[in-house]
């Protein structure tokens, strides 16, 4: 069985505030490394790939458990 994912609410809230194309982008990226375990780097700008890793760091800090491929 796989482990559930936690997006606490400065994620959410840090995904919400982005303008729409790069909170599309963002999302896009979330899920292709967490549900579908697949490198979001391919379609990431530059500057999302920044956010993205921003991100990304709170939801590895706030989920401990969770390893990535």
């Amino acid at each position: 069985m796989q482990k559930s994912l936690l997006l606490s609410p400065r994620v959410l809230n840090s995904i919400k505030n982005l303008p729409l194309c790069d909170r599309d982008a963002i999302s896009r990226a979330f899920t292709c490394e967490f549900i579908l375990e697949d490198d979001p780097s391919s379609f990431l700008t530059p500057f999302q790939s920044i956010i993205y890793t921003m991100i990304r760091f709170y939801v590895m800090r706030d989920n401990p458990d969770i390893t990535t491929a």
